[in-house]
């Protein structure tokens, strides 16, 4: 239940307000998992003994937690924590004078993308252009004179990996405002 719903309780407020449970859904309709540390857990014999002298609702169990928005909000935390540990290697290669054996299966990705990268706050990835791009001519072919740095390849997977996660987030964004005009 809302924690404020029960702040006016508490207060013995007479009579508190309808008790509203609506402000702990998602858009989906479904309990909001960010919403969390607004929501007080009561069983359900106070809560129907409550609903009944106050009115209110809708009854509400821990089965009703939207399952898409568990799912962004721990694919966020799991996407952050990967890139601040991918930010913490390219920081070493930036770091180093040899970042890639010679021989080891290697990447190319823009040196200035990197340093940008890392200036932006944790787990923050611009889609705005990609990390290759500014290594390669409108004709697709390789910029002589860009600044570059060889990468090993499980990093680069991780970043792109990261990279079009952040992509898929803003076209998932978009979509969906396009939807609710």
């Amino acid at each position: 239940r809302p924690a404020a719903w029960w702040e006016h309780w508490a207060a013995g407020e007479t009579p508190p307000p309808p008790i509203d449970n609506q402000q702990l859904l998602c858009h989906h309709h479904a309990l909001d998992p960010a919403k969390v540390p607004q929501m007080k857990r009561v069983s359900s014999t106070l809560f129907h003994h409550l609903q009944s002298e106050y009115s209110g609702g809708p009854d509400l169990s821990s089965a009703d937690f939207c399952n898409e928005c568990l799912r962004a909000q721990l694919q966020k935390k799991v996407t952050a924590t990967d890139a601040e540990d991918l930010r913490k290697n390219f920081q070493v290669l930036l770091d180093s004078e040899d970042a890639v054996d010679p021989g080891e299966d290697a990447m190319l990705v823009s040196r200035l993308w990197i340093q940008g990268w890392l200036k932006r706050k944790a787990g923050s990835i611009s889609t705005d252009i990609s990390p290759t791009s500014a290594l390669a001519c409108p004709h697709g072919n390789l910029v002589p004179n860009a600044k570059r740095m060889a990468v090993p390849r499980y990093l680069w997977l991780m970043l792109k990996g990261l990279w079009e996660q952040a992509a898929q987030d803003v076209t998932h964004k978009a979509q969906q405002q396009q939807q609710q005009q």
